[in-house]
């Protein structure tokens, strides 16, 4: 794995590195991009900046500070992705309705607050931006570093950029497209069009999957991956609707990569090098530097030094099949570690979700699970709406969903699907949607998902949120209109 010890040297280097290529001072006791990328250490240090980005140090101490990361459990990409859905909610939104999660769930987010992270993902998405430029500047047309790490690293660096440009896109809409180093990444006058992103974006993704490889060595696992870019590629092509792209993007990866024959084994402690992750954030047991996940779900007198609040609600949980091996990791009913009491939760309060396991040598919430952004189920489902889209219900969907369902009711062949189960496309649409969530709830797809079939706005209504047709998106926040006023907000906001 890249190696955690070498994190205060990392952040060291983002703090003093230059965004300007302009700097022409021969001073080599500080580092700048004139004279740092001179070799292939330099490359490979420079491109390991970009990893701090994915993660923060924990509890917010200052009000402008990176705290929990974009891919933390905290206010985070995750965040923002799941606690408007009808997948999940929290005990924290009912006791702090005007707190982070309580703007989030009631729809109540405006320029001016920072429900769920939505100011922060705005400033730190970008600052990945401006790294990911820096580093692709520097190396396109620099001799001094070997022609294989150059492409590795130019292949994480362009990975990168469209992983920071597709959460932008899709959780604030137009924004501005920044491709080259600049002083202030917020300089550039007017947003971009939703065609130009798209084209940037897919780019991005595709020329980092021709460049990266498929696994790295043990000693380097943690890096992007051919299939962490091919999979967002086609997540990407699936939200805009561009079903055989889509496809097309699947089919680079579907041979490459496997299923873990055990669901669980996905988010335990010991899941770092899991064949079926294609990207995710790797944590030790250690303050900052782990896994939270468990500890906000978990209540705490279920796992020690949790804090609870994350749920499923109750009519996610009905809608298992009991048989299901997806729904052991949420629970109804557990053991108190206090007094050996059981405890049940009332339907109106869902269930715990314990999909990550608790790591017995966790330090206070902090477990060593990595944190998984990307795997390869998701791939799978992308490729069998995208075929169905195209083609109507067709048997390799069919086939596809039914490597999922194998491994959900093992041993039980009467739960496979049938291709003539289905009679519609709509009818197949609606059933990849539910499995959807059935394998991937609490992982943060559940926002995009709802928007792309419609039903986002119409699930938050039924829970009788305040949700319009303009909370597809979250507003710019008001700060960088204040900085760039030529940036137009969202529409509603």
């Amino acid at each position: 794995m890249i190696r955690f010890k070498n994190i205060l040297t990392i952040i060291t280097f983002l703090l003093l590195i230059s965004c300007d290529q302009s700097l022409e001072e021969d001073v080599f006791d500080e580092v700048s991009s004139a004279n740092f990328f001179q070799s292939d250490q330099d490359a490979i240090t420079a491109v390991n900046s970009l990893y701090v980005k994915l993660r923060g140090a924990g509890v917010r101490t200052t009000s402008d500070g990176q705290a929990w990361g974009l891919f933390a459990q905290g206010e985070s990409i995750f965040r923002v992705n799941q606690d408007v859905t009808d997948e999940t909610w929290t005990t924290w939104a009912k006791l702090f309705p005007s707190g982070s999660s309580g703007v989030l769930e009631s729809f109540n987010f405006t320029p001016f607050n920072a429900g769920g992270g939505i100011y922060y993902m705005y400033r730190d998405l970008y600052e990945g931006v401006s790294i990911a430029n820096n580093i692709i500047a520097n190396l396109e047309d620099n001799s001094a570093v070997s022609a294989s790490v150059k492409n590795q690293v130019l292949g994480q660096a362009l990975f990168a950029r469209g992983l920071f440009y597709y959460h932008l896109n899709s959780l604030y809409g137009e924004v501005p497209l920044i491709l080259e180093p600049v002083a202030n990444p917020f300089d550039t006058p007017f947003q971009a069009s939703e065609e130009e992103l798209v084209i940037s974006i897919s780019s991005d993704l595709e020329q980092a999957g021709q460049l990266l490889p498929v696994s790295y060595p043990s000693n380097e696992y943690g890096r992007f991956t051919k299939g962490a870019a091919y999979a967002l590629l086609s997540r990407f092509y699936l939200n805009k609707k561009m079903w055989q792209e889509s496809a097309d993007a699947a089919n680079q990866i579907i041979d490459d990569y496997s299923l873990s024959p055990d669901y669980a084994s996905i988010f335990a402690p010991d899941n770092n090098g899991n064949p079926e992750i294609l990207f995710s954030v790797l944590s030790i047991a250690q303050a900052g530097l782990g896994n939270a996940y468990l500890a906000a779900s978990a209540e705490p007198d279920q796992v020690a030094a949790s804090w609870g609040g994350d749920r499923v609600h109750q009519e996610f949980y009905h809608s298992f099949d009991p048989a299901d091996i997806r729904r052991q990791l949420l629970v109804k009913t557990y053991t108190s570690i206090f007094d050996d009491s059981e405890i049940t939760l009332d339907d109106e309060d869902g269930a715990v979700i314990l999909k990550y396991a608790e790591d017995e040598d966790h330090v206070g919430p902090w477990a060593s699970n990595d944190i998984v952004v990307l795997r390869y189920a998701s791939v799978i489902l992308d490729l069998a709406e995208a075929l169905n889209e195209i083609n109507g219900p067709n048997q390799e969907s069919i086939d596809q969903i039914n490597r999922l369902r194998a491994r959900a009711f093992p041993g039980d062949p009467t739960k496979l699907l049938n291709l003539t189960d289905f009679s519609s496309k709509e009818q197949l649409r609606n059933h990849i949607l539910n499995e959807r969530s059935w394998e991937l709830y609490y992982e943060g797809y559940r926002r995009d998902d709802l928007k792309r079939h419609g039903k986002f706005i119409e699930r938050a209504q039924a829970r009788g949120r305040n949700a319009q047709p303009y909370h597809r998106i979250y507003p710019i926040p008001q700060t960088y209109l204040d900085i760039n006023p030529n940036q137009k907000q969202n529409t509603g906001y």
